[in-house]
């Protein structure tokens, strides 16, 4: 009845649920009719408060049998191995938004050709895969900012006196799965 256009696929471990959260209010924000669709039952209970609705396809034999044909984008926030069991169905524009733009090095992972379009915050992540050469295609990429902090209030900026210079906090919050990836 709802006749969907838009899916936010989420696949992954407990508690990567985060990747999916960060983008909820965008997604009920968009003004499309759109479904959650989840591979692990583990993440019912911990996805953050939606108002869209989620359905569990734990196999991917359920995710052929049950997709729609009014679903013709699929968002993705996370990169994983069941991402695959989706994006090779026909007739669905893959897109990938990950669940934040920085200057890590899985950022421009050579897996992001798999979809249609990625989207990235602004032109530093598009010269981050052109520089890293990765076979991501420049037309792929599309700049879309942050969607998720179009909620967050924004104090003024406190004016500056003559010659002070300007302070930026630069807080990178990922462990990284190895040494040349700890950020934190």
């Amino acid at each position: 009845a709802l006749a969907p256009r838009v899916v936010a696929y989420h696949a992954g471990a407990e508690g990567s649920e985060y990747t999916l959260d960060g983008w909820l209010g965008t997604y009920e924000r968009m003004g499309h009719s759109t479904v959650i669709f989840v591979r692990e039952r583990v993440h019912l209970d911990r996805i953050a408060p939606t108002s869209l609705p989620i359905v569990v396809l734990p196999r991917a034999v359920d995710l052929e049998y049950f997709l729609l044909p009014s679903i013709k984008v699929a968002l993705y926030a996370a990169g994983n191995l069941k991402n695959s069991h989706l994006i090779r169905l026909r007739g669905i524009k893959d897109v990938f938004v990950g669940h934040g733009d920085s200057d890590k090095g899985t950022n421009v992972n050579p897996l992001a050709r798999l979809y249609d379009e990625i989207w990235v915050a602004g032109p530093a992540a598009r010269e981050r895969y052109a520089r890293t050469r990765v076979g991501v295609r420049d037309e792929a990429i599309v700049e879309v900012g942050r969607p998720q902090l179009d909620v967050i209030e924004r104090p003024g900026v406190r004016p500056r006196a003559g010659g002070e210079p300007l302070t930026v906090l630069y807080a990178p919050t990922w462990e990284g799965w190895n040494d040349d990836e700890f950020q934190t």
